[in-house]
Parts: structure tokens; C-alpha cells; sequence
């Protein structure tokens, strides 16, 4: 059969002061006395600091056996009252021992609450309370040794002298109350303390990805346009090997439908929009002129970049990635320059930093 032996731990509400006790330990509970009990007494002592003096120095006893634990009031000014877990007090008998049957179980002595709880690991809890050092003597469980008259008058007089200030059974119930509801207070900030910390990190972390996510697009963005500006570049490199450089387009070599008139330059039919449909240039891949002029595409501005043909026109594209604005800037070309001059999508990428050069 498995043995019922425990150790019994005591713990005052408030303070946290703990006390470990063993089978066959009889502890006798109260305000810390004036005497301590003489070496060799049959019992152990568990003192408690009481300024107030509500508890009686010898208020309660803690008998430990075998085979469970009884408590007992010792004739207390206050009396020992049982806290059920409603808040609900039960006063016990004095003189009668009763039986602790359930664990953790809370007493209220006077205005001081303890808790007597049953636990297993009796080397682990003995030498907490040992280094706790909550006794202020502990004996083994024995016969009494002889005491002299010293001996008996300074036990004597643990009972006399700091009387116990009386209280009534309304005041415990008050103090139960109480300290119910500061600890109800106390656990209840503790919650709403976690709920804000878990709040806040999680409001944390959503900017956090917010902003991630939103430097990652202007990332995608920035790497799309240096690849699209690396292509064209890579595209010109090529036109240059083949001897037909885009670097200098004369006015007179753009290929228009119409022959220009000495009256009307290429630029001026470009800028003032008074070409008719048949000056509107077609590629054999289908691109035109007009497209050149308006569309948004990236992609599409990258290709129609590749025909020096279509490159005036690109030119009053408001919508051109900046690259490439920066690209057809660099050529030096005065048709080109001309129509940049007119783009407002060109005159917003110089405002907002973009190159210096002038053109």
C-alpha cells in the first residue's frame, strides 16, 4: 500500500512567509512571543509578525501524522475561522480537533490569513523552508526534557503580557473581504496588463509587416526598372556593334509618311499635335506612334525604346519609368530635348530629384 506521509506547507497571505513541517511535527501557530519556546519542547513554533495584534500567540495548532494532519484553536481571543472558497467563513470549536481532509485549505486567524497545503516532495520542501528560515525553533517530535523554573515562568509568560486585542466576527469577515478583492484587483490588472502587452505586440507586428510589406514593393519596383534600364542599355550596346547608333537622331532622318516642310519641323508637328492620321507611325510589330506617346506599360515603353524611330515620341510619354526618362535625356538629341521639355511627367521626375544634368 502506498503511504499517506506528507509534508504540510504554510503560507501567509500577504507576506509570502512559508514554513515546511513533517509527520510527527506538532507546530503550534501564532504572533511571534516575546520568548522563544525552551530547546527540547515537544513542538515546533510557526511565528508571525502581527504589529496589529489581532492573532494570539498561541492561536492554532498543526498536528501532523501519518496518516493526515488535524488543526485545532487553542483558546484563541479571536478565534480560527475556516475560509470556504466563496468567502464564507466557518468559526471552529475551540478545543476540537479538525480534520484536514482536502488540500490547500485557508484559515483566517484574527486579520492574518494562512493557507496549509499538502505537498509531496518533502526533501525539496524541507530545505525551502530551511533556507527560508520561517521557524524560529524546530524540534524533533519527542518527549519533553526536563525545565527548570526558568524554563516554565518564560512559557508562562508567552501567554501573558501583549494581550490579544479583541475583534469581532463581522471585522474577520471584513478582512477576508478585503483581501479577496485585492487579490481579485491584483489578478484581474495582471490579465488586463497581458491582454494590452499581447495587443500592443500584435499592433507592433502588423505595422511591422505593413511596412516590410511595403518596402518590398517599392523594392520590386525599383529592381523592375533597373532591369527594364539594363535591357535598353543592353539593346543600344547591340545597335552600336551593328554600326547603327541611337545616340544622335538628326530631325531630318526621323522616317515620317509626309515629307516635312522647311516651315514645319518634326518638333512642332510632335509638340503642337496638327499631324493627321496618316503621319502616325506603324511598326511592323503593330506599335505606333500614338502608343509611344501614351501608353503605361513598362514593358511596352522598354520595347518601343528599341526602335530609334519611336524615341521623339516616348519623349512626350508623361508616364515613362525613371530610367529611362534619365536614358533619353543622356542621348543629347535636340528633338528629344525638345519634347522632354513639354512632358509633364518629365518636369515632375526633375522636381522630384531626378538627375541633375541639364539637358
Amino acid at each position: 500500500m502506498e503511504s499517506s506521509e506528507h509534508n504540510w506547507l504554510v503560507t501567509v497571505v500577504g507576506t509570502g512567509q512559508k514554513g515546511i513541517f513533517k509527520p510527527g511535527d506538532l507546530v503550534i501557530i501564532g504572533r511571534t512571543p516575546k520568548h522563544l519556546p525552551t530547546p527540547g519542547s515537544s513542538f515546533v513554533r510557526f511565528n508571525i509578525d502581527n504589529p496589529q495584534k489581532s492573532m494570539s500567540k498561541r492561536h492554532v495548532s498543526l498536528q501532523i501524522n501519518s496518516n493526515g494532519a488535524t488543526i485545532k484553536d487553542l483558546g484563541s481571543t479571536n478565534g480560527t475561522y475556516l475560509v470556504k472558497k466563496n468567502g464564507a467563513l466557518v468559526k471552529l470549536p475551540v478545543g476540537e480537533e479538525f480534520l484536514l481532509d482536502k488540500s490547500p485549505v485557508r484559515l483566517q486567524l484574527g486579520d492574518v490569513g494562512i493557507i496549509l497545503e499538502k505537498t509531496e516532495d518533502q526533501s525539496k520542501e524541507e530545505n525551502e523552508g530551511k533556507k527560508n528560515g520561517d521557524l524560529f525553533a524546530n524540534s524533533p517530535s519527542s518527549p519533553s526534557a526536563p525545565r527548570s523554573v526558568k524554563d516554565i515562568r518564560e512559557a508562562m509568560e508567552e501567554r501573558e503580557g501583549e494581550p490579544t486585542f479583541l475583534i469581532d466576527a463581522d471585522s474577520v469577515a471584513e478582512k477576508v473581504k478585503e483581501k479577496q478583492e485585492k487579490e481579485k484587483e491584483e489578478e484581474e490588472k495582471k490579465e488586463e496588463e497581458k491582454s494590452k502587452a499581447v495587443s500592443e505586440g500584435q499592433e507592433s507586428e502588423r505595422e511591422k509587416e505593413e511596412a516590410a510589406e511595403e518596402s518590398e514593393k517599392v523594392e520590386k519596383i525599383q529592381e523592375e526598372n533597373r532591369q527594364k534600364a539594363k535591357l535598353v542599355d543592353k539593346a543600344i550596346e547591340e545597335r552600336l556593334k551593328k554600326g547603327d547608333s541611337p545616340l544622335s537622331i538628326p530631325s531630318a532622318t526621323v522616317p515620317l509618311p509626309k515629307a516635312r516642310t522647311a516651315e514645319s519641323s518634326l518638333f512642332e508637328r510632335l509638340t503642337r499635335a496638327n499631324r493627321g492620321r496618316s503621319e502616325i507611325i506603324r511598326l511592323s510589330n503593330g506599335m505606333t506612334s500614338e502608343e509611344a506617346e501614351r501608353t503605361e506599360s513598362f514593358a511596352r515603353q522598354f520595347e518601343l525604346a528599341k526602335h530609334r524611330e519611336m524615341l521623339p515620341f516616348l519623349a512626350l510619354n508623361p508616364y515613362l519609368y525613371s530610367d529611362l526618362y534619365m536614358w533619353l535625356e543622356a542621348l543629347g538629341d535636340p528633338v528629344i530635348k525638345a519634347a522632354l521639355q513639354t512632358n509633364r511627367g518629365y518636369q515632375t521626375f526633375k522636381k522630384d530629384g531626378g538627375n541633375d544634368g541639364k539637358i
